[in-house]
């Protein structure tokens, strides 16, 4: 059997909110959301939370979450790299339990719509691949395509992003399909989360979602999130 952790990253600070990990939705805080569903999913043998904050921790541990470590100073400010707080918890819990685990998934307490099912559906669509990561995306809007996209140029007057972006101001004209990461979850093998300086390569696997899901960065995230639970 694969061993697999998953690792809920939740520092104390954030710019855009105030404790931005500690606010609640429903009752619950951010990071008891993630905690709840990646113990609902059934698919970790590990669940750690990767944090400087006291609070943070006794919220994660009261759930059966573990945290064998309290992340550096370094690795907790507005600078650290997403994939760097990922490997660190990694291998600081491995430290702690004198395990390797073959697969980490990253879980971002910021994506609260996220459903146990979209977690079944990246680990079991990675772990019968052969790529070396994995990351969840959605399709992109049409009008959010770079064919419609609009730029002002030298800070005066209105353009199209992309040349020949006018061909496609006709709603029937056929655009590419693209996809933006959504945040539910990021997953790597050991070996690549150690050795890979990052997690979208020529070897990552797109882990298509269909549902609903938001990134709460300000606090019109929250409220509409919070809009959308209540309903």
């Amino acid at each position: 059997m694969s061993s697999i952790i998953a690792i809920i990253p939740a520092r104390a600070g954030s710019k855009g909110i105030k404790n931005k990990n500690l606010q609640k939705i429903n009752g619950d805080s951010l990071v008891e959301i993630a905690a709840k569903v990646a113990i609902n999913s059934g698919v970790f043998d590990k669940i750690i939370v990767s944090s400087d904050s006291k609070k943070i921790i006794e919220q994660a541990t009261a759930l059966g979450i573990e945290a064998p470590f309290i992340r550096s100073t370094e690795l907790s400010n507005d600078c650290a790299e997403g994939i760097d707080v990922w490997r660190d918890a990694h291998l600081l819990t491995e430290k702690a339990f004198k395990q390797e685990f073959k697969y980490s998934v990253y879980l971002e307490p910021t994506c609260p719509l996220r459903t146990i099912e979209n977690i079944r559906v990246l680990v079991a669509g990675f772990i019968n691949s052969k790529f070396d990561s994995a990351v969840t995306v959605s399709k992109t809007p049409a009008h959010y395509a770079p064919e419609k996209t609009l730029i002002i140029k030298d800070h005066e007057y209105l353009n199209y992003y992309i040349k020949d972006g006018a061909n496609y101001s006709n709603r029937h004209n056929i655009l590419k399909s693209y996809y933006h990461r959504n945040g539910a979850g990021y997953m790597m093998t050991r070996n690549a989360l150690i050795n890979n300086k990052s997690i979208i390569n020529s070897r990552t696997l797109p882990v298509v979602l269909n549902n609903h899901l938001i990134n709460i960065d300000t606090i019109e995230d929250l409220n509409y999130c919070k809009f959308l639970c209540k309903r």
